[in-house]
């Protein structure tokens, strides 16, 4: 890209920002407050919201009918759907899990604190069928920030 090119590509890239701000002008707290208060979110006493994850039903995750793990146990967990196939999939799947923990040294996570925030997670909610250390590293990582997540949410004081 020569600088010409470049140049007019920021000021396309300006232009729409200013279309785009131009269309959706900031809110003042208060109208804020009011448009998340008419969308059924209301904010607790430190204005952050006061719920927890989403209430699912098996049915959420439309689980074939050979899984390894029923969709009552991903209930119990309140997790997403898209995270509990990709949960479904690691459960059939060979993991080599030096390569995990060698993944989290990578990455600079800790893979024992991922497996106690998962392990506790899976254990608050009674699901027995699915065990922390055969996981791969993708998911093992999504599940120990949505315990972390979970427990934050819960550790909320109620409205």
């Amino acid at each position: 890209m020569n600088v010409r090119e470049e140049a007019a590509y920021t000021s396309i890239g300006r232009q729409e920002a200013t279309r785009i701000y131009a269309e959706h002008k900031p809110m003042s707290r208060e109208a804020a407050a009011e448009h998340l208060a008419a969308n059924g979110i209301v904010p607790g006493q430190d204005g952050k919201r006061v719920d927890g994850p989403p209430d699912r039903t098996a049915a959420d995750y439309n689980l074939p009918a050979d899984a390894p793990i029923s969709g009552d146990d991903f209930a119990k967990l309140k997790i997403d759907t898209t995270l509990a196939g990709v949960i479904l999939r690691d459960l059939g799947a060979k993991i080599d899990q030096e390569a995990v923990k060698a993944h989290f040294g990578r990455t600079g996570q800790s893979y024992t604190g991922a497996i106690a925030d998962v392990t506790a997670m899976l254990a608050s909610a009674g699901v027995k069928t699915i065990n922390a250390a055969s996981l791969s590293a993708h998911t093992l990582a999504l599940l120990a920030a949505t315990a972390r997540h979970q427990a934050k949410l819960l550790a909320r004081p109620k409205a």
